[in-house]
């Protein structure tokens, strides 16, 4: 079984400068260093994940966390692509942010198909509330037997649609209609995705309401 390595600010490093006089480091610096830590880790692990990793740390990175599934909702973004999964699909492995922290689970799971990203849950074996006087009390809802279900029930659902493309590229996203989306993959996979709430027709098939389908791939 591979063992995987979780370092959790290399990610960050275009915002972590040092502006200590005596020995400051500027973000290039900062960058190089954290490269350099990874290509350490390569000899102690089989496997290395990142949160939120910049470009330049791509290259080592086996898993991705807490990859973006909305935009910034500006006033100036028409719309809500997914860009940086139609580049890493196939060729890194990804994962939405938290699910049991998202207000609309149904809509999330849905975008993590449409995204071809897998769930994540940030969960403990204690209850929540016992962190509710401590610097942690964000974590209001983590208890993993409060979790466990949906933990199953989200995992066969998002893996239904997706364990046929894992390791097929992203070749196409079209909008069929308002709240309709169809994305195509290198392996001649479709998946097309419902938002609305009634059953809709797409390439002679019925989406279900808030649904997906599979087409291809057998």
């Amino acid at each position: 079984m591979s063992s995987y390595i979780y370092p959790a600010l290399c990610g960050f490093t275009e915002y972590l400068p040092d502006f200590n006089p005596k020995d400051g480091m500027s973000r290039a610096e900062a960058a190089g260093e954290y490269q350099k830590l990874s290509r350490t880790l390569r000899g102690q692990t089989d496997k290395l994940a990142y949160y939120k990793p910049f470009d330049y740390m791509w290259r080592y990175a086996d898993q991705m966390y807490d990859i973006p599934l909305y935009s910034s909702q500006y006033m100036f973004a028409t719309d809500t692509v997914p860009f940086l999964q139609t580049v890493l699909h196939g060729y890194r492995d990804y994962f939405a942010p938290n699910v049991n922290y998202n207000a609309n689970p149904r809509e999330f799971m849905l975008r993590m198909i449409e995204y071809g990203a897998y769930p994540s849950y940030y969960v403990m074996n204690e209850p929540s509330w016992k962190l509710k006087d401590t610097l942690s009390n964000q974590l209001f809802t983590s208890y993993f037997e409060d979790w466990r279900a949906d933990i199953e029930t989200t995992y066969k659902r998002v893996n239904s649609a997706l364990k046929r493309v894992q390791n097929a590229s992203i070749e196409e996203r079209n909008v069929l209609d308002w709240g309709v989306v169809e994305v195509v993959y290198s392996n001649g996979v479709k998946i097309i995705v419902n938002y609305r709430q009634k059953d809709m027709q797409a390439r002679g098939r019925t989406v279900p309401p808030m649904g997906f389908v599979t087409v291809g791939g057998e």
